[in-house]
């Protein structure tokens, strides 16, 4: 994992703000997560589940 981390740290500053999760927009969205994976915790689907609110649906993997 740390291997791909090194053009990290000679980026510029971000030239945009960071997108807003929030519930309002189209009500088709389809998220699918594993459990254990090592890149993306299950505990941060979570919390992007919870700021799409009922416009988005979240398949676990185990």
């Amino acid at each position: 994992m740390p291997v791909n981390i090194t053009p990290c740290g000679f980026w510029k500053a971000p030239t945009e703000r960071p997108t807003r999760i929030t519930a309002d927009g189209p009500s088709n969205i389809l998220m699918v997560q594993n459990r254990r994976g090592p890149y993306t915790p299950y505990s941060g689907a979570l919390t992007a589940r919870r700021a799409l609110g009922n416009r988005a649906r979240l398949v676990m993997l185990e």
